[in-house]
């Protein structure tokens, strides 16, 4: 019995199927991930990963595991060994950006944080921060 329960407790990481670490999650299970690890504004973090890798199809998210467009610097992007590792990092940057939102007295919803952050400031090529928020609102949440 103690075998069967560590066995399935080692398919499931914060309540989600685990995947293969070299196996990209599908929209659903990287949705049910960041609502599992209690990540502020779940919804728009998944927005945000669903628009910057064309649902997690993009080159960058394919075969570097960076499902939200992170930035190793001004010139490049950041390379993940696995898909976790990435969320991993935007959790980290996500949460102390938004304590950051919070403790300066902002009051704002999650697309007000992602423009006091800059997030959505992007380069030459990417919408400004209004396209930015109205593209991300326009992505529908999973639900059920």
């Amino acid at each position: 019995m103690l075998r069967i329960h560590l066995f399935l407790s080692t398919l499931l990481v914060f309540g989600v199927p685990m995947l293969a670490q070299n196996q990209l999650p599908t929209e659903r299970e990287l949705y049910d991930t960041l609502v599992a690890r209690g990540i502020h504004a779940p919804e728009v973090a998944w927005q945000i990963a669903i628009w910057e890798t064309g649902h997690l199809k993009s080159n960058l998210c394919v075969n570097h595991n960076n499902l939200f467009g992170l930035r190793r610097d001004k010139s490049s992007y950041a390379h993940f060994d696995n898909w976790t590792d990435c969320v991993d990092r935007f959790e980290t940057l996500w949460t102390k950006r938004y304590n950051r939102y919070v403790e300066a007295g902002h009051k704002g919803d999650a697309y007000d944080f992602l423009k006091w952050w800059g997030y959505c400031t992007g380069q030459s090529n990417h919408p400004r921060e209004t396209e930015y928020v109205a593209r991300l609102k326009s992505i529908k949440v999973p639900r059920g």
